[in-house]
C-alpha cells in the first residue's frame, strides 16, 4: 500500500506526467488557473460537508431556498458542463465507467419519473423539489470522476486535509465547540454555527487504508477521539466493519493488530480509573468506556445501561422504539395497500410520511433509514433502483482494488452505508453530495489506460505507470 500511496503522492512531479498533460490538452494560463480553482472548489465542498454537515449545508440564501448544495452545482454544470457531455454521451467501446453511466442514467431518469409521480399525486412542487435532490446529487459523480482522472494526487491530499481539520476541529467540538449552541448560522437561527463533525472514521479508514497512519498517526489518534466522542453507533458499526474488511483485504494488519492491543491497554486503564467526560450536547450520556458500552446496550437493555453509568439511558431505547415503530409503518403502507402503485412507485415526493411515525415525527421528511425512506416515497421500484445503483459503484471499486491494491472507495461506501441505514445520509446534502464525490475521484485510476488513447474534454493524461494490474 505504501508503494500505491508514494506513486500518488510522486505523480504530480514526474516528468513523464507532465509531458502527457501538456500533450494532451495545451492550455492557457487562464484556463489552468481556473482548473486549480474547480479542484480547491470542490475540496472545499467535500471537505466542508464531511467537517461541517447540517451547518455547511445552509450556507446560502435562505429566504430563496438556495443554498450551497445548488450553487456548487450550478457552478459545475455552468463551467465544467463538458464533463457531463463525456460521461453521459460517450459511447467508445472502451469506456471505463459504463456500469456507472448505466446505473446513473437508470437513477436520474427514475428521479424524473419519481418527481412527476408527485406532481400527479397533487403535492406541491417546491417541496417536491426540495426532496428531489435524493436523485440529482448523483449528477455530482462525473465531476468526482473528471476531477480524480485530472489529478491523481487528489485522494491522498483530500485526506490529509480532512485528516488535519477533523484533528483540529473535531477535537475541540467535542471539548466545549458543541455547548455553543446560541452562536447560529446567519438566516438559519435554528441551526447552530458549529456543526456536528462526521469525519472522524472516515478519516481513520482513510489513513489506514491509503498507507498514511504511521506518518500521521497523532491525527489517527485524534479522528479516533472524534470517532468515539460523537457517539453516533452508526458511525461506530460502519468503522469498525471497514476496519475489519480492511484486515480481511490485507491491509495494514500488522499496524491494526498493534492499534488494537494498545487500544485495549488504554481503555482497560481507562475504565479502571473511570476516566470519563461530559458527552457533546445534544448527544447525552459521557465519553468513557462504560458510557459506549451503555450506548451499545442501550437499545437492548436500558436498565442494564443505566446501572452501568448512573445515568438514565431509557432515551436511547425510545429512540430505537420510535424508529422502528416508524419503519413498521411504512412497510405497512407500503405492501398491505391496495393500491398497486403505491406499493411499486410508493406515496411520491412530499407525501407526509410522518403521519406515519409516532410521537415526535412531525414534519420530519426522513425515517432516517434510506431503506425505507426509498421503500415509503418510492415504493419496490425506488428500492431496486437504489440498491442497484449503490451496488454498481461498490463494483466498481472493488475493480478499483483489483487493479491498484486500492481499498479505500470500498469501506468509504461501506460506513456511509452504515450512517445511512441508521441516519439521515443519502437524502441529505451534506450526506449524498460529498458521497459521490469521493466515490468519483476514488473510482478514476480505472480510467488510466483509456485515457492514454482517448481524448476526455479538459481532463488530462494520468502517468501511465499510477495504476498496473496486480501481477
Amino acid at each position: 500500500m505504501h508503494a500505491v500511496t508514494d506513486q500518488i503522492m510522486s505523480i504530480r512531479s514526474s516528468p513523464a506526467y507532465a509531458a502527457d498533460r501538456n500533450a494532451a490538452l495545451p492550455l492557457s494560463r487562464q484556463s489552468r488557473a481556473f482548473r486549480f480553482s474547480t479542484r480547491g472548489w470542490v475540496e472545499f465542498v467535500i471537505l466542508g460537508y464531511l467537517v461541517l454537515t447540517r451547518s455547511f449545508a445552509y450556507i446560502g440564501f435562505a429566504p430563496a431556498n438556495i443554498f450551497i448544495s445548488e450553487i456548487a452545482l450550478g457552478c459545475l454544470i455552468l463551467f465544467r458542463s463538458r464533463a457531463l457531455d463525456w460521461f453521459f454521451v460517450n459511447r467508445s467501446r472502451d469506456f471505463a465507467f459504463k456500469e456507472l453511466r448505466w446505473g446513473a442514467t437508470i437513477y436520474l431518469l427514475h428521479g424524473g419519473f419519481a418527481i412527476s409521480w408527485a406532481i400527479w399525486l397533487g403535492y406541491d412542487l417546491i417541496d417536491i423539489l426540495r426532496m428531489a435532490g435524493f436523485h440529482y446529487y448523483v449528477v455530482y459523480l462525473p465531476f468526482g470522476l473528471w476531477l480524480g482522472m485530472q489529478y491523481p494526487d487528489l485522494l491522498v491530499s483530500l485526506v490529509k486535509k480532512l485528516a488535519w481539520i477533523t484533528a483540529i476541529y473535531g477535537t475541540l467540538y467535542v471539548l466545549f465547540l458543541n455547548r455553543m449552541s446560541w452562536i447560529t448560522v446567519p438566516g438559519a437561527p435554528w441551526i447552530q454555527l458549529f456543526g456536528q463533525p462526521g469525519s472522524g472514521g472516515i478519516v481513520m479508514l482513510g489513513l489506514l487504508s491509503l498507507g498514511l497512519a504511521q506518518k500521521m498517526w497523532p491525527h489517527l489518534l485524534a479522528a479516533t477521539f472524534v470517532f468515539f466522542g460523537i457517539q453516533m453507533r452508526a458511525e461506530w458499526l460502519g468503522g469498525i466493519a471497514g476496519c475489519a474488511i480492511l484486515f480481511a483485504l490485507g491491509v495494514q494488519r500488522r499496524l491494526m493488530i498493534i492499534a488494537l492491543i494498545a487500544g485495549t491497554l488504554l481503555l482497560a486503564t481507562a475504565y479502571a480509573f473511570d476516566l470519563k467526560m461530559d458527552g457533546p450536547q445534544g448527544r447525552d450520556g459521557e465519553i468513557s468506556v462504560r458510557g459506549i458500552v451503555a450506548r451499545v446496550i442501550a437499545p437492548i437493555d436500558p436498565d442494564a445501561a443505566s446501572d452501568m453509568t448512573g445515568s438514565d439511558f431509557s432515551t436511547f431505547k425510545g429512540t430505537v422504539d420510535w424508529r422502528t415503530y416508524w419503519w413498521d409503518q411504512i412497510w405497512k403502507q407500503i405492501n398491505e395497500n391496495d393500491s398497486d402503485a403505491a406499493y411499486f412507485l410508493g406515496m411520491g415526493y412530499a407525501y407526509p410520511i410522518s403521519d406515519l411515525g409516532a410521537y415526535g415525527t412531525g414534519g420530519i421528511r426522513t425515517p432516517h433509514n434510506i431503506f425505507f425512506y426509498a421503500l415509503g416515497y418510492h415504493g419496490w421500484v425506488g428500492v431496486v433502483v437504489f440498491w442497484l445503483m449503490q451496488g454498481l459503484i461498490l463494483y466498481t471499486l472493488w475493480r478499483v482494488y483489483r487493479q491498484t491494491g486500492q481499498a479505500f472507495g470500498i469501506v468509504f461506501v461501506v460506513i456511509c452505508t452504515s450512517m445511512g441505514l441508521f441516519g439521515n445520509f443519502f437524502e441529505t446534502p451534506y450526506g449524498a453530495i460529498p458521497y459521490y464525490l469521493v466515490v468519483g475521484i476514488c473510482a478514476a485510476p480505472l480510467a488510466n489506460r483509456w485515457v492514454q488513447s482517448h481524448y476526455v474534454p479538459g481532463v488530462a493524461t494520468p502517468h501511465r505507470d499510477l495504476v498496473q494490474k496486480k501481477e
